[in-house]
């Protein structure tokens, strides 16, 4: 929870290098035309992950439904737009840092607990629909296929310790709508939602007690439907 509490801090402290997407820009040029001028953006997000609402949940072991806890989740979008198009691009990192120890029903808090950590790197693509129930009301859908990385640790039978780490590939889609209360400054809500199938967990699990009433898994689906609340700055490159 001091994790959290930092991470929300640290947004606050980050308002006015905040995140989300564009705005037509115009510049007047000397022969007194308006050009249109691409557009930078710094996208800063945090919200709540739903890892145990569909898929596997996001623990390493076997653990029935009780998996289902909710994650803090944050992210870190860059993308650019020019105003005369209605696609843009970008690069977007998205993670759950430490899902908090976890327990789970009929299986003793002496008997397993397990800490698990996700991110998530992507190249984007973002559609965009401008003019969207207000003049400075915009709608984005993004999408992307890159690297995850997903990490489990903990202690067994409270001696023995384990860790697993293992990356894969990785697919995202969101949604999120932006109101853009200054020239440079914007806020949004999206939903957003990350797929990576996690191979090769527990490869030393032949070593792992005899006593413990759970198995580990081999392979992971890990599905992880979140709503974020973001900002957005606004960089334009002349």
């Amino acid at each position: 929870m001091r994790l959290y509490k930092c991470l929300i801090g640290l947004m606050l402290s980050l308002l006015y290098v905040g995140s989300l997407y564009a705005q037509d820009v115009k510049v007047k040029e000397p022969e007194g035309r308006q050009s249109y001028q691409r557009v930078y953006i710094v996208d800063l997000g945090l919200g709540v992950g739903f890892p145990g609402l569909l898929g596997d949940g996001n623990s390493s072991w076997h653990t029935g439904k009780s998996q289902g806890r909710t994650a803090f989740t944050s992210s870190v979008q860059l993308m650019t737009y020019s105003p005369r198009s209605n696609i843009g691009y970008g690069l977007l990192y998205y993670a759950y840092p430490n899902s908090g120890t976890k327990n789970y029903d009929g299986v003793m808090a002496s008997e397993m607990s397990e800490k698990t950590s996700f991110y998530y790197v992507a190249p984007q693509i973002s559609l965009i629909k401008r003019q969207l129930g207000f003049p400075d009301g915009i709608m984005y859908v993004n999408a992307g296929v890159g690297y995850a990385n997903f990490k489990s640790q903990g202690l067994m039978l409270q001696k023995e310790e384990y860790k697993t780490t293992r990356s894969a590939v990785g697919c995202n889609i969101g949604i999120a709508y932006e109101y853009a209360f200054d020239p440079r400054l914007g806020i949004r809500l999206a939903v957003n939602c990350v797929y990576a199938r996690i191979k090769g967990l527990h490869k030393d699990k032949g070593g792992y007690p005899n006593e413990l009433s759970i198995a580990p898994r081999s392979n992971l689906h890990l599905f992880v439907p979140s709503l974020e609340l973001g900002l957005s700055y606004y960089m334009v490159h002349w």
